[in-house]
């Protein structure tokens, strides 16, 4: 299968499936990066070892349900109120316009 997952930060880079392609997007998280144990298990074990950890799952799971939450209250008070809405509406493209402009 390559050496794709072996690369660090571009990993999974040579595999080119949606769920690949999605991994290698959210490679690097802040979270994991500022994680103290998985910091320690990085520095003490190999690349393998380390995918293997069974504290890896949790967390990157609880950064996600973190956001996950945060983005459904966020959905909730943006649609639930034309107030809040409007405010988006009127930041959101002036903070977007040049870096989608590219």
């Amino acid at each position: 299968m390559g050496g794709g997952i072996q690369t660090g930060k571009t990993a999974f880079r040579s595999f080119r499936t949606p769920q690949t392609k999605w991994a290698a997007a959210s490679s690097s998280s802040p979270e994991l990066v500022k994680n103290e144990t998985l910091q320690k298990q990085a520095q003490n074990n190999s690349r393998s070892h380390f995918g293997s950890s069974p504290y890896l799952e949790k967390a990157v799971s609880d950064p996600v349900t973190n956001s996950m939450d945060s983005h459904n209250k966020l959905s909730l008070q943006a649609f639930g109120d034309k107030t809040k809405m409007h405010a988006l509406l009127k930041i959101l493209p002036e903070l977007d316009y040049e870096e989608l402009q590219g």
